[in-house]
């Protein structure tokens, strides 16, 4: 089993959407795929916003999609937990799930959220217990995205070589003229090399339950599909 674990330095970046685009994808080419979000937060008269998105938006069955604590509200887990979290649960998953699947897609949350005193989630995604895992990146377009995309795949490189791909993600409609953001997505590439930067730009139905390979295409997301078949 292979985990991608899929990370952003901020709330809001996209990477639920992300998730549901590259598991779809992932069932469209026959491989065997989970979903697990460890830390669900922001939970609402028992309503999981992420968990229903992926049931909602994939052709995962109930019994694929995963996590392992949940919370009300949006602070971190260590502020919000009744009982100190003990991550032996998250390695025990994983490690269950080991021989189960080919690929286990873990969002996470902020890298830097403190999960217990001596831990944050990059210690996870940093100690996945002998799993292969390649680090994928989610970057929101907003005025700040130059700054904030170096900052986090420097702070990620320093710990894990292991970052594979850089998306850019225009998670809501932008009026930047498209000759700036182009000079944006080349700069950014430029200086990333050879991690490779995609561009997901901004898709005004979010919410269609799209599998087939047409979809793909119309979400414009083939690019990035094929770079995560190539990476497994």
């Amino acid at each position: 089993m292979k985990i991608l674990s899929v990370v952003s330095s901020k709330k809001c970046a996209g990477k639920t959407f992300f998730s549901s685009r590259a598991i779809s994808s992932l069932c469209y080419k026959k491989y065997n795929v989970a979903y697990y979000k460890p830390f669900q937060m922001n939970i609402v008269d028992n309503h999981l916003p992420d968990i229903d998105y992926i049931k909602h938006t994939t052709p995962l069955l109930s019994g694929d999609i995963y996590s392992s604590f949940g919370f009300i509200g949006s602070l971190s887990p260590i502020f919000l937990s009744e009982r100190q979290i003990d991550i032996r649960e998250i390695r025990d998953f994983l490690l269950d799930s080991k021989d189960k699947y080919d690929v286990l897609l873990m969002e996470g949350i902020g890298i830097y959220e403190p999960i217990s005193e001596e831990t944050t989630f990059f210690d996870i995604i940093s100690n996945t217990f002998s799993i292969q895992n390649d680090i994928i990146m989610i970057s929101p377009l907003d005025e700040n995205v130059v700054d904030s995309t170096l900052s986090m795949v420097e702070a990620i490189y320093a710990r894990s070589k292991s970052i594979k791909m850089v998306i850019i993600n225009q998670a809501q409609y932008s009026t930047y003229d498209l000759n700036i953001l182009k000079e944006i997505i080349l700069y950014i590439k430029k200086l990333l090399k050879p991690i490779p930067v995609f561009f997901m730009p901004y898709v005004e139905s979010q919410d269609s339950i799209l599998y087939n390979k047409k979809a793909i295409v119309h979400n414009r997301f083939e690019e990035i599909a094929d770079y995560i078949f190539s990476i497994l």
